[in-house]
């Protein structure tokens, strides 16, 4: 059960522990990371770090450049500010110079040990924010997969590959050839017609490819089967059903169109709803089933035939007063054509099943590939980190972080995703270090559902039912 959330007091929070801070829009968050800043660089207030840290031993991470040099840019003012005003305190010895928001630095006194201390901590932290361990949350990782490139087993010299999209189209062609150069003729037909071309393939599977991925079927099995087997069996048996359905249609071809024809010359006698079929398009809907029938190419289900020709179909389009009489359009093409459509596995399921391969395949080849080679994906920097981490020699690695950053803060904790989670929990949710770190996770838990911007609220609920206590601002 996750603690009870309580009040935040800047002076007394614990920093020797794991701490959630819910901070809504407009509640002083970045004032209260100044503060916890502050705090740190001092070693005061109540339960406070066990050591003063300097700005490289404080880490905080954000979620994008423009964050990380807003938040250097506002610790500098605090900075700045508080010598301004301890320098000021210890000429004049008058704590009424602390008003408005300064107030806090007239609470951080009791817990000084001299002002002349405080001003050169403070001084050191001033002259050397430009080396503050303030990053993006991939900077961070790719600084620790650097850094650390023994332990991570990641290349000294790792490149950061911005844009992946000529390695994509070099992999999905890669794949086009290896599983579809060699299909029978109706088979690559199908694939010819649904997936088009490797690059439309790419548009179908969006930019987050690297991304773990899944699919929901009503029959999951068909997953498991390679997908050269699957291509063979399931597809090829849909593409018999759909041979018999033209050979049933072409072999009643000339009755149903006169059939049809018959219905056209009754006009408004017609039993059939007008608006589905109209006799200006009626026979040419026919005429439209017949081209597709005699395609033998074509191994996909025509639409105009499912939503036209079936018998279910037109007794529901019998208009109401010749429904009462029992008048239909009957022929046994059209029930036999309905029972074999039944039989069929739709195409839609099909082309998921093959892009599911198709994405399957293609990050099989991004991974082998980034393992022989420097270059490396924003989200591989997540993903190696993480593997490092939770590997052989994960352990060495987290207490060498925790060594560099014996304190960690995570702004705009609400867009941490699963993955970003399990590297700051290896690090910092620690029994061993426990006393000798601290980690804040600072974020709004009503943005949490905001999955489009990487948030998961389930994430979330982990790390508060994990945290030692919470807070609120």
């Amino acid at each position: 059960m996750s603690p009870k959330s309580t009040a935040l007091n800047a002076i007394s929070l614990p920093l020797n522990q794991v701490n959630l801070i819910e901070a809504s829009a407009g509640t002083g968050k970045t004032y209260t990371i100044g503060s916890i800043y502050l705090r740190l660089l001092l070693q005061s207030g109540e339960n406070c770090f066990s050591r003063p840290l300097n700005v490289e031993e404080i880490l905080v991470v954000t979620f994008t450049e423009m964050a990380t040099e807003d938040l250097k840019r506002k610790i500098r003012e605090r900075l700045t500010a508080a010598i301004s005003f301890f320098s000021e305190y210890y000429e004049k010895q008058d704590k009424e110079i602390f008003t408005g928001e300064h107030q806090f630095l007239a609470e951080l006194l009791p817990y000084l040990e001299d002002i002349p201390t405080a001003l050169r901590r403070l001084k050191l932290a001033e002259q050397n924010l430009d080396l503050a361990s303030i990053y993006t949350i991939h900077g961070f990782c790719r600084r620790m997969l650097m850094q650390h490139a023994f332990n991570s087993g990641v290349h000294f010299n790792l490149k950061l590959l911005k844009d992946q999209s000529d390695l994509l189209k070099q992999f999905a062609n890669e794949f086009w050839r290896e599983h579809f150069y060699d299909l029978p003729f109706h088979l690559a037909a199908f694939i010819s017609k649904e997936l088009k071309s490797p690059e439309d393939v790419l548009n179908d599977l969006g930019s987050n490819i690297g991304n773990d991925f899944s699919i929901q079927l009503d029959k999951p099995e068909l997953l498991e089967l390679p997908l050269k087997e699957f291509l063979q069996k399931d597809i090829t048996k849909n593409a018999e059903i759909i041979e018999k359905i033209k050979d049933t249609w072409l072999e009643s071809t000339v009755e149903i169109r006169n059939l049809f024809d018959e219905e056209v010359v009754k006009k408004e006698k017609s039993c059939l709803n007008g608006r589905t079929y109209s006799s200006k398009t009626i026979l040419s809907f026919v005429d439209e089933v017949t081209s597709w029938a005699k395609n033998r190419a074509d191994i996909t289900l025509n639409e105009t035939l499912v939503k036209k020709f079936t018998q279910s179909a037109l007794d529901n389009a019998v208009k109401a007063d010749f429904k009462k009489k029992g008048v239909r359009i009957t022929h046994p093409a059209f029930e036999e054509i309905e029972a074999l459509i039944e039989e069929i596995q739709p195409s839609d399921l099909f082309k998921k099943i093959i892009l599911y391969h198709y994405r399957q395949g293609i990050q099989k080849k991004l991974l082998e590939y980034k393992a022989n080679h420097p270059e490396k994906s924003f989200d591989d920097l997540l993903r190696l980190l993480k593997e490092a981490l939770h590997g052989e020699g994960g352990e060495q690695l987290a207490e060498l972080i925790r060594f560099q950053y014996p304190f960690a803060m995570i702004d705009e904790f609400q867009d941490t995703d699963a993955l970003q989670y399990q590297i700051f929990s290896k690090i910092y949710h620690n029994k061993t270090a426990s006393g000798n770190v601290g980690f804040m996770m600072i974020g709004d838990p009503k943005q949490a559902i905001y999955r489009f911007r990487g948030a998961d609220i389930f994430t979330y609920l982990k790390a508060a039912d994990e945290a030692s206590e919470r807070f609120n601002l």
